[in-house]
């Protein structure tokens, strides 16, 4: 089973002037429990990668959501696969549930009263907390390049204190099926051999989020940036909602 392992940033002390003022060290300084309240939540679906929480709150405008009531949830792939929204009353989300089908764009938005702990349970990832267009993020790293490489890719852009955060997919196994150290140790030489026959890295690409100051900052970063090479590959970018 897969899943992924977040790294935040270490502040070392060779790094130059630009990166020490760039990078945060220590916990991010969002806390989840500061965005929402999770009283009366409805989960969202079927809804398009390009739904906006701008989307979302015309769309529930007869209650006054605030875009800070709206959260995301991603899958492995780091895409949005169901939108939160906190409502203040039960009555709120009753009325909500009666746009059940109702048409958001093209789509027909397929809306379910959750728990609170549900809620909680599914945005309660970096990826998915204050975005509001202003995180964007980086796929196809190579697997060598550092924080600092990041940074400085970045050079000349309005990024927050704690910008950067890489994302490692790392094989993880199912604690239902614990395997023994020998086997694992087998597992990943075996998984290592097989990769050196197809000559492929057996470490795969890294991930990354990068938070800007504005959303106007995270899309001229995609306009300018997405393609180019971060050291020997090219990276590809898109702004998180």
């Amino acid at each position: 089973m897969q899943r992924f392992r977040l790294q935040l940033c270490q502040c070392g002390s060779r790094l130059q002037p630009f990166l020490q003022e760039q990078l945060h060290c220590g916990q991010s300084r969002e806390q989840p429990q500061a965005y929402f309240r999770a009283s009366f939540p409805i989960q969202i679906r079927n809804l398009g990668r390009r739904t906006l929480r701008t989307d979302l709150a015309a769309f529930l405008q007869r209650l006054n959501v605030d875009e800070s009531d709206i959260r995301v949830e991603y899958d492995q792939q780091l895409l949005p696969v169901a939108w939160w929204v906190d409502l203040k009353t039960e009555d709120d989300r009753n009325i909500a549930l009666s746009y059940h089908r109702s048409f958001l764009g093209p789509r027909r938005a397929y809306i379910t009263g959750e728990t609170a702990k549900s809620m909680r349970v599914a945005i309660l990832s970096p990826l998915a907390m204050g975005s509001r267009g202003r995180y964007c993020l980086m796929t196809g790293i190579q697997n060598s390049a550092t924080l600092e490489d990041i940074v400085r890719f970045f050079k000349g852009f309005d990024i927050m204190g704690n910008s950067v955060t890489i994302v490692k997919e790392q094989q993880v196994y199912d604690s239902k099926h614990p395997t023994s150290s020998q086997q694992r140790s087998q597992d990943k030489r075996s998984q290592e051999k097989i990769a050196s026959a197809l000559g492929v890295p057996d470490e795969p690409d890294h991930r990354a989020v990068i938070r800007f100051e504005t959303t106007e900052e995270a899309h001229r970063a995609v306009r300018t940036k997405h393609g180019s090479h971060l050291l020997n590959k090219s990276v590809r970018l898109r702004v998180l909602p």
